[in-house]
């Protein structure tokens, strides 16, 4: 949060209202940011809930990256809730409105919020790194690339995780500004942040699209495999979105009322992730529905072939799909 100048309290709210603004600190909660987190919270745990009740009816074994995604809608979820929990603290609210006692709990759940935004993009990330390594598994250089992909993001996110943590010393004097110490550039880092998870989102959409028009598959199959990376180009519009209001209010004072699209759109570009990393999975319930099979083999997603109940790396067996650029490079 930015550094409140020093003023006399001649005012009930946090800031001095505009000149001909009477402050009303007996303000009603924002619908949007309500609107948004419920809608998070709900349409993520359906897709969860669909995710794993596939794996369950259609013998599909649990992989790495369905318990990954179920860390991610769990992250997800306490964050929508705390977005929540700043709805009687007041965001959306101007600064002006909000008694100094209520904008340090503000900032308080806030800085939670911001130490668990990392850990949360991240595997919701992973997840779909995950999914992408089992997909593709027989194309080893994409594997490796991803793989190394992966743990430099994980890296990353540690790292800043880390320094968001600590980005004051004492660590109260983020939420209590008339507390002795120093607090590193916060603007700076939160829009580093921005600008990573937005290059990141494009990469993990556009990486596979080249394995995928490789494939010797119909052309019906190759956009059903498409569809959940195009859903995926949402959450890097709420990612350019993100981006761009952190940029123009980065100087703005009155941090509770800007602050809210920003935690609307990051919220978004959570819950589009975790979708994204749950359609892939999902087709094989109509299947199950639709030929009524119940042994413990199922068709995989796309190429129709039978599935290991036993090894999540035959999950999808792209060995017996050719690739148009050489049938050689792809073995058993």
């Amino acid at each position: 949060m930015a550094k409140l100048p020093n003023m006399k309290p001649l005012f009930p709210g946090t800031l001095p209202p505009p000149p001909g603004v009477t402050p009303n600190i007996h303000f009603s909660q924002s619908k949007w940011n309500i609107l948004t987190q419920v809608l998070c919270i709900t349409i993520t745990t359906i897709f969860i809930l669909l995710r794993f009740v596939t794996k369950y009816v259609a013998s599909l074994p649990l992989c790495a990256d369905d318990w990954v995604s179920l860390g991610a809608w769990a992250l997800s979820t306490i964050y929508s809730s705390l977005c929540l929990a700043l709805g009687p603290l007041g965001i959306g609210i101007h600064a002006w409105n909000i008694s100094p006692t209520k904008f340090q709990r503000f900032n308080k759940v806030g800085y939670v919020i911001e130490v668990l935004n990392g850990p949360a993009i991240f595997t919701t990330k992973l997840a779909i790194l995950l999914l992408l390594i089992r997909i593709f598994r027989i194309k080893k250089r994409f594997v490796l690339f991803v793989s190394v992909f992966s743990a430099v993001l994980g890296l990353y996110y540690i790292a800043t995780t880390l320094v968001v943590t600590f980005i004051c010393n004492p660590v109260p004097k983020f939420w209590d500004q008339k507390r002795p110490g120093k607090c590193l550039n916060t603007n700076v880092i939160f829009i580093c942040n921005c600008v990573v998870s937005l290059v990141t989102d494009v990469m993990i959409l556009v990486l596979p699209l080249p394995v995928i028009w490789s494939l010797n598959m119909t052309l019906k199959q190759k956009i059903g495999s498409s569809f959940a990376l195009a859903v995926g180009a949402v959450a890097c519009v709420m990612g350019v979105l993100r981006l761009e209001v952190s940029v123009r209010t980065m100087d703005d004072y009155d941090k509770s009322y800007v602050f809210e699209p920003i935690l609307l759109y990051s919220s978004g570009e959570i819950a589009i992730g975790i979708i994204c990393g749950c359609i892939p999975v999902l087709p094989a319930l109509h299947r199950y529905f639709k030929k009524g099979n119940k042994s413990s083999s199922y068709p995989s997603y796309g190429s129709g072939m039978p599935v290991s109940q036993r090894e999540c790396r035959t999950m999808i067996p792209l060995e017996r799909i050719p690739s148009t650029e050489s049938t050689q490079q792809i073995k058993v």
